[in-house]
């Protein structure tokens, strides 16, 4: 899809197919350089731990084009940082914090043309993650690892501001006093205190 033919008034959160999305692997115990990709489809192993066990974890980010014409990227260096706390817990490999900004960096550079005009208020949204891959079948970390980072352009997520009516919740309080994981430490697909980090912590 070219950008002429994107109504910047009208964008929603919908996944739309950009440019380029940048991609690096974990082998060998060390991430390599990574690279800019025009493929959307990652291929990967029927056994990787992160369809069967969870592992796997991911951020949410945005690029704003400012009106003197800039682009700025919100904090991502905290988003690096609790992407590496995701990645511990989970008992993988840390893309640090240099490595994941300057893939941030390189994906909005390459998408430019797809960040909505100032004054829309709309953003290029990132979704860099981390994915446990390759040949495995037992509960056991990962013997390989991708990391990419994509991006969409997307409107604001409330229209008109945010005037949501959010439904009476029904909590039970034993279960919530006995996750006591702070708001915003971990951006995980699964709970935190099962699967993986349960085993790990089961061998000691």
């Amino acid at each position: 899809m070219g950008n002429e033919s994107i109504n910047w008034d009208k964008l929603g959160f919908d996944y739309i197919k950009t440019d380029k999305r940048y991609l690096s692997y974990f082998r060998d115990g060390e991430w390599d350089k990574g690279t800019l990709t025009e493929d959307n489809v990652l291929h990967i192993s029927e056994g990787s731990t992160a369809l069967h066990y969870g592992q796997q974890c991911f951020e949410g980010m945005k690029a704003y084009r400012c009106k003197d014409g800039s682009i700025n990227l919100f904090r991502p260096d905290q988003n690096a940082l609790r992407m590496q706390r995701s990645c511990a817990r989970l008992l993988m490999p840390t893309v640090d914090t240099e490595q994941f900004i300057e893939a941030c960096k390189a994906v909005v550079r390459a998408n430019e043309r797809f960040i909505p005009p100032y004054g829309t208020g709309g953003a290029l949204y990132l979704r860099p993650f981390v994915i446990g891959v390759g040949d495995n079948i037992g509960v056991r970390t990962a013997p390989e690892f991708i990391f990419s980072v994509f991006a969409i352009p997307v409107g604001a997520y409330f229209k008109g501001g945010l005037t949501a009516q959010l439904p009476d919740l029904h909590l039970r309080p034993r279960r919530a006093a006995r996750h006591r994981c702070r708001q915003g430490r971990w951006q995980l697909r699964r709970q935190p205190d099962a699967g993986l980090p349960g085993q790990e912590s089961a061998l000691r």
